[in-house]
Parts: C-alpha cells; structure tokens; sequence
C-alpha cells in the first residue's frame, strides 16, 4: 500500500474516491478502490487505499477512470498558443526569422498574458499540471499561470537580437530572482529560472555569463538545443 500523510484527517477539506490511482511511487503501484484527501491548504494530505484511509466526515467527490498526478510539460512557450499554425510548413530557421520573430515584436504583456492563460487552461484540460516555460515578459507568463491555477518553472528569455543586447536580458533575469526569490506566488508554484535562448541565437561568451549567474543563484538553465 502506498500513502502520503502531510497533516491530520481534521485538515482534509475534500476527499477524492476513484477506481484506480496510480500514486506513481517508486514501485510503480496500482491500488483499487482508493482515496486522495485534499488538506485546507490545497496540498494532499493521504494518497491510499480507501479501506486504510483516515476517518472523514466531509465532501466526497466520487470519480471514475484513473488518477494519477499531472502531466509535465517540460518545453513549452505557452504565449505562442496565439500564433498556432503560422509558418508550420517551414524548417526551424525561417519559421523562426520569417514568422515568429516578426510576429513576437508585436506582443506585448498583455500579450503574453493572455496567451499563456490561454495555453495553461488548453494543458489543464488535457491533464498537464506544470510547464517548463519560457519567453518573454517572464512576470506575466508568471502571472497567467497563478491565474490558471497550474504551476510552472518560468525562465525569462535571454537572445541577442538587434536593438535587445542579451546582457539587458540577463540583467532582467537576474533583477527578478533577486527581488521575487526563487520560488514564490500561490504554494509557491512559480519557481524562476534562466531561459537561454539557443546555442545559434546567443555568443559563446554570453553563454558563459548566463551559466554562472546561474550557478551563482542556485538556477538551471533551459531550453539551449531546441531541435535535439
């Protein structure tokens, strides 16, 4: 039997009954007839079998199927949701210089708020629950997700591009973890990071910047090598 127990069952504000759970535990379990309780503060408090499950005298939502955690979205830029389809007949280079470059000048904050809602809202439908995100205006990529009520690790960009020198990019980057922390919002499910953009759209010495302000702050890098 598999089971997680964070609080007590007086915490438990809902409780979760479903014909299979898979807890994606280390022995790979499949347990029938299970329950997943929910504490006040939105965290899961028992993962188990139903008949082992703390005493509960409230709401019981009774599910059919298969539970299991979220789905991962580890490469997503979920803004773009709103230029779905533009240039998808082009190799990676001219889809990125004909199209989306282009295109992404114009977007501003709202921008990318909105389209990131919208791309959070598409992921919880279909069962993904965290995304590995990023692009530009970080803090409303950021804000979108709080919003949708999903998590993500959120990296602002950092490209070299005529009139936006990477080094302001970094300088933004390095501006936010140091005020936000790296972690913060909701059950802290906004966690900063650094977005290189690619190994072709950044020099070798501004690579070697971002990787130890970095490692400086504790931080991974994403992205790099998008088409491998």
């Amino acid at each position: 039997m598999y089971h997680t127990v964070t609080g007590s069952a007086d915490t438990t504000r809902l409780r979760l009954r479903v014909p299979v759970l898979l807890p994606c535990d280390p022995t790979c379990s499949v347990l029938r007839d299970a329950v997943v309780d929910v504490g006040s503060d939105g965290r899961i408090v028992y993962a188990g079998a139903a008949a082992t499950a703390p005493e509960f005298r409230g709401s019981t939502r009774q599910l059919t199927g298969i539970l299991l955690p979220g789905f991962v979205n580890s490469h997503a830029h979920s803004a773009m949701t709103m230029l779905r389809g533009a240039g998808s007949d082009l190799p990676l280079m001219r889809w990125l210089s004909e199209e989306m470059w282009p295109a992404e000048a114009h977007l501003d904050a709202n921008d990318i708020y909105d389209g990131t809602l919208l791309g959070a809202v598409e992921m919880l439908r279909n069962g993904v629950t965290t995304s590995n995100e990023m692009y530009f205006h970080p803090e409303a990529v950021a804000r979108a997700v709080v919003a949708a009520g999903s998590r993500a690790v959120v990296a602002g960009v950092i490209i070299d591009l005529p009139g936006k020198p990477w080094a302001g990019m970094l300088s933004a980057a390095n501006s936010w973890i140091d005020s936000a922390g790296l972690r913060h919002g909701p059950g802290e499910r906004i966690e900063i990071a650094y977005g290189p953009h690619s190994a072709y759209a950044l020099p070798y010495p501004a690579l070697e910047v971002v990787a130890e302000e970095a490692r400086s702050r504790g931080r991974w890098c994403t992205s790099m090598s998008p088409s491998r």
